[in-house]
């Protein structure tokens, strides 16, 4: 491993709609000697019904990741599963998955879900996609490179669409989020803060138990290579 690779951190802000409830939002990390993989799933409706739909969804995602499913090839056949699946009475869910290799390229993937956020030092940024429909749903890239100090943000829809029909018609919306983290970073907050301050005003913006919410960032920092050895 090079002196000068990347290590990812993950942060995650996350409550259930109603308390004392599981959240039906799932967040799963993996790290390998090459890269991290995050995956923020959002199972349909709320409570148990939604968490088992998201379980569901991300761990036939990882048992394809362990059968040595490339990332798109892996996305791809969970998509198809769920564009089956589109029915009240199936485990249905939305995700976004995003890999960051340890020299800072980032490609990420989302299936019915908000696309990720850039989070530079000074500003956030909503990244340029390449949309493609799936069926029913919308289904987004997007391609970065992250320096030290930076990540990336995947929300769950319980983020977005907050406030909707009271202090925004349609909802927060990924530009508001945008706004905020960018306000947030200028009042000298770092990356790993982002969750927990996404989260608290999308709470704030529902008032009322509006829907999960979950807010998770990868971000990148300065390497430490440690050499150990050892004996009987």
């Amino acid at each position: 491993m090079a002196d000068d690779y990347l290590h990812i951190e993950v942060q995650i802000a996350q409550t259930a709609k109603r308390h004392g409830e599981p959240c039906g939002d799932v967040v799963v990390s993996d790290r390998n000697e090459g890269h991290t993989t995050l995956m923020c799933v959002d199972g349909v409706g709320s409570g148990m019904r939604a968490r088992i739909a998201a379980k569901m969804c991300a761990s036939r995602f990882c048992t394809l990741m362990q059968n040595e499913f490339s990332l798109r090839s892996a996305f791809t056949s969970l998509a198809e599963t769920m564009d089956r699946w589109r029915d009240p009475a199936k485990p249905y869910a939305a995700f976004t998955v995003a890999r960051i290799r340890n020299d800072g390229v980032a490609t990420s993937l989302s299936y019915d879900a908000p696309a990720p956020i850039l989070i530079g030092t000074r500003q956030a940024t909503l990244l340029e996609t390449k949309p493609l429909q799936w069926g029913k749903a919308l289904v987004t890239e997007t391609q970065s490179r992250l320096e030290p100090g930076e990540g990336l943000l995947l929300m769950s829809d319980g983020i977005t669409q907050a406030g909707i029909g009271a202090a925004y018609a349609d909802g927060w919306g990924p530009q508001g989020v945008v706004r905020f983290v960018s306000h947030s970073l200028l009042l000298g907050h770092q990356v790993q803060d982002i969750p927990r301050l996404v989260h608290r005003e999308a709470t704030r913006l529902w008032r009322t138990a509006g829907d999960d919410c979950t807010a998770a960032v990868a971000y990148c920092r300065s390497g430490h290579v440690v050499s150990l050895f050892t004996g009987p």
